[in-house]
């Protein structure tokens, strides 16, 4: 009874009372080989689910079809079987629906075309069939149209020949439904939607299959309101097996193909203001069944392909100035494969034949060049400071030393207008102290050094009044500790030094009332050591320095039951190193310094379910006091720090899909020392720190360097959290179905003009995305998820991804569970709710008890508890 009464009243406060607030070019880009498909395919299809993976179906191996299917991870790199389909097929259309499930239809099952179609569900990972096609076809188009409904057009029909028919299939009853025929019977050709709508037609073949047909130039508009094709302006070349992009401006790019007689480089422009095509510059490579792929940065990836023969080569085409350029080739020859835009900005090429034969290698090509720029100045200089993202998206610079005087003022930095604004001080100087922003948005402030020695206080920030205030005494004075929030809603603060010794005591801050308690103290006492929030729960010790020597030990602690255990050892002692949480649950540590003060350039991961410790290969600097940083798009920011002789403005990023380090930008100044920040808007705000001499006022930002204008971003307005038992989002904006489709228009490559929902832990990198729930299908303003009631509790970047672009992220205080049972009058007290909701508030709350009359929960006895809560009178 109680756990009901709790789980609707979370509720009730989540909706009366709001978690979330409106909120120089390095490496070049390049190809890099990712893990094999588990079987050699092409003429497959290949589609981006909302959890973020890619389903690989069908296809041929030889000249025979396939019914397997496989998911691509690109947090781990790897494809791992999923369900098979139930019929055997290639040449078939894949397309994502709405209500997250993917709609594969048709296709060539070794002897004949299919009118069979199936329902592939991410959440349990098997195929189903649904409603048949009305017309056997492969090698046809397959478009979502704006109604959520799907367009099937031409194709090709076993022993009868190419077709003009076209049908709709509706989500909603399953079932396929003729509409109106094309001008001109047509297979290879491409379908693009426009942003009026409507779907245009180009090219394709015509007569013919095992021989050569006819190439066509013809082009037709579909109208989804009258349900009729109609012919639209002609192209300047015959082609089929090309690719049509729908640019950002709302230009068509077509490209390439074949026109009946041999490969073509040439390349014409669709304006559907007009409906006249215009030539353009020409590829430097003829080509056909190639990829095409819309960039962030609105340029367009033309990928390998056949002319001659089958190529590696890859090509950008630049709307600015209306010219291909060559880029990095691929790292195999291929044609009839797959690409698909991932949220992270990268595209995976997989699949095809070389020439000789199907093939399952795949690679990544990454668009990314990051870069950093400087921003406002803080007011003071400051290093070693402590800085965390706040719930209105400005972030918390507070404390640090200023030579050797510590420092209480604080200040704020805006990424709205890039500047910092002074904000209140501490009640106590400090530096080498920690930060952690609590499930109710207000901050904890623990320990650190006022320039005399370990300081025992503490503060808490509310961003409201932009005040701090005491809030008590840790049992033990500390500094170059850690502090983290646990999923129960309390925040672990873990060993230090005081001004004596190393420090293996640990204690617990509990935000609902204030105190701190001791908990189970560490096999090894240790500082400038790193702890890190685990995905089951439990927390990473690791390293440090016990006074007299670095560390190579590592333990876990678990809420659970209060107790440290040992686990694996690193390869290497290390001290002032960084730990980051990467998206595959395993967590990076990163340089550091052995006794000594020796820099560091090596790199381990650590792998819960293994408790063990591999090297994975060296930083290209030697560096400690740096910062690592995990960004949006699943990479982690090492930048700056001290390789023992000079301080470095070096930086780098890792990535863990291929576990390898490589250059990014430099940073605008030397620094170690500093703090960095994710921010809403997908940056990193570096601030303070030293850069040898001196301490720093200077504050930089650092952008993946996708390129995106501002104005192709989805707009998200909102993000509700429905706690309970079943807690779930409904997400509110614009935009989510992005302003192209992003791929090429042909059958065998998905659209990816849908919105994916990434939620990313701030305070230690927990990342995962959402799926749809399947029963709210999504619209251009709207998404609901499905379940995330296992997620800890904590603070959230919500984030919508469409085409690889980010949102403006939006804050998720996600709070901590609560349990208990009611007493067999079925009455609840102010203070068995306390700690659902104080988190929220950061109010002391009343006493008093409500009856809430047995199990029937009324409106009225409801706003009572809120009522007393707030602190009027209870009704009668």
């Amino acid at each position: 009874m109680k756990k009901q009464i709790l789980q609707l009243f979370m509720v009730l406060v989540v909706v009366t009372l709001p978690l979330l607030v409106s909120i120089s070019e390095a490496r070049g880009a390049g190809f890099s080989a990712t893990g094999n498909m588990q079987t050699v395919r092409y003429a497959h299809s290949a589609t981006l689910l909302p959890n973020g993976k890619v389903l690989i179906a069908g296809g041929l191996i030889g000249s025979v079809a396939q019914s397997s299917a496989e998911l691509y991870d690109p947090v781990t790199g790897t494809f791992s079987p999923t369900g098979s389909m139930e019929t055997v097929r290639s040449y078939q259309s894949a397309t994502l629906l709405p209500n997250g499930k993917v709609l594969i239809a048709g296709g060539w099952d070794t002897w004949t075309s299919q009118n069979s179609a199936e329902l592939y569900d991410p959440a349990i990972g098997t195929f189903s069939s649904t409603g048949s096609m009305i017309t056997e076809r492969h090698a046809h188009t397959a478009t979502l149209l704006s109604n959520g409904k799907v367009l099937i057009a031409a194709g090709h029909k076993a022993y009868l020949g190419d077709l003009n028919s076209a049908e709709i299939y509706d989500p909603a009853t399953g079932i396929f439904i003729v509409t109106g025929s094309m001008g001109t019977a047509r297979r290879a050709h491409c379908a693009t939607l426009l942003p009026n709508g409507k779907v245009l037609i180009t090219g394709g073949e015509a007569g013919g299959w095992v021989s050569q047909g006819v190439s066509l130039d013809g082009t037709e508009l579909y109208d989804p309101v009258s349900g009729s094709f109609t012919a639209t302006g002609s192209m300047t070349t015959g082609r089929y097996a090309h690719t049509a992009t729908l640019l950002s401006g709302g230009r068509v790019l077509i490209a390439g193909g074949h026109n009946g007689n041999s490969s073509v480089t040439s390349a014409e422009l669709y304006d559907s203001a007009d409906g006249i095509f215009t030539t353009t510059s020409s590829m430097s490579t003829a080509r056909y069944f190639h990829s095409a792929t819309l960039l962030p940065n609105g340029k367009v990836l033309i990928a390998s392909g056949v002319d001659l023969a089958v190529s590696s080569s890859v090509e950008l085409y630049d709307p600015a100035t209306e010219m291909f350029s060559l880029t990095a080739s691929m790292t195999a020859v291929r044609h009839f494969h797959s690409a698909t835009q991932l949220p992270n900005g990268k595209v995976l090429i997989a699949g095809g034949h070389d020439g000789s034969g199907p093939v399952s290698s795949a690679e990544l090509y990454d668009p990314a060049a990051g870069f950093f720029r400087v921003t406002g100045n803080m007011s003071v200089a400051r290093d070693f400071t402590a800085a965390t993202l706040l719930s209105n998206g400005k972030v918390l610079i507070a404390g640090g030393g200023y030579g050797t005087q510590a420092l209480s003022s604080a200040e704020l930095y805006d990424p709205t207008a890039g500047v910092l604004t002074a904000t209140g001080s501490m009640t106590e100087a400090r530096y080498w102290h920690k930060v952690t922003l609590l499930p109710s948005g207000k901050v904890l402030v623990t320990g650190g050094h006022n320039g005399s020695g370990a300081v025992s206080s503490t503060d808490r920030y509310d961003s409201a009044a932009g005040a701090f205030s005491s809030t008590g005494h840790m049992n033990t004075a500390r500094y170059w500790h850690t502090s983290l929030l646990l999923p129960n809603g309390k925040v672990l603060i873990v060993g230090g030094r005081n001004e004596n010794s190393a420090l293996s005591s640990a204690e617990l801050y509990d935000p609902t009332t204030g105190a701190f308690s001791a908990t189970g103290g560490m096999a090894a006492a240790r500082f400038e050591h790193t702890s890190t929030l685990l995905p089951n729960g439990k927390v990473l010790i690791s390293g440090g320095h016990n006074g007299s020597a670095s560390l190579t030990s590592a333990e876990l602690y678990d809420p659970a039951t209060g107790v440290f255990t040992v686990t694996g050892d690193m390869t290497v002692a290390r001290n002032a190193h960084t730990a980051t949480l990467l998206p595959n649950g395993k967590v990076l540590i990163c340089g550091g310094t052995i006794t000594g003060w020796v820099a560091l350039s090596g790199a381990e991961l650590y792998d819960p379910p293994t408790g063990a410790f591999t090297a994975i290969g060296n930083l290209a600097m030697s560096r400690y006091f740096h910062s690592a940083t995990l960004l949006t798009n699943g990479k982690v920011l090492i930048a700056g720090g001290y390789d023992g002789s000079s301080v470095l403005d070096s930086a780098e990023l890792f990535d863990s899909d291929m576990d390898t380090f490589s250059s990014t930008g430099l940073m605008t100044t030397l620094r170690n020392g500093h703090s960095a920040t994710l921010m809403t808007n997908g940056r990193v705000l570096l601030a303070g720190g030293a850069d040898g001499p001196s301490i720093l006022a200077s504050v930089e930002l650092y952008d993946v360097g996708l390129g995106f204008p501002e104005g192709r971003r989805p707009i998200l307005s909102a993000v509700n959290l429905h706690a309970g038992s079943n807690s779930w989002l409904s997400v509110a904006g614009t935009g989510f179905r992005g302003d192209s489709e992003a791929f090429g228009g042909s059958y065998y490559n998905s659209a990816t003009n849908y919105p994916l929902l990434q939620l990313l832990r701030i305070d230690n990198g927990l990342t995962r995305f959402v799926p749809t729930d399947s029963a709210h299908p999504w619209t251009d303003t709207s998404l609901t998820s499905a379940s995330i009631e296992d997620l800890p509790a904590g603070p959230y970047l919500a984030t919508i991804f469409v085409n690889a672009i980010p949102s403006i992220s939006r804050i998720l205080l996600f709070p901590a569970q609560v349990s208990g049972d009611c007493d067999a009058s079925g009455t609840i007290t102010i203070d068995e709710v306390q700690s659902a909701i104080n988190m929220y508030l950061g109010l002391k709350a009343p006493t008093g008890c409500v009856d809430l009359n047995g199990d029937d929960i009324s409106i009225d006895e409801v706003q009572k508890v809120i009522n007393g809560y707030l602190g009027l009178s209870f009704a009668s």
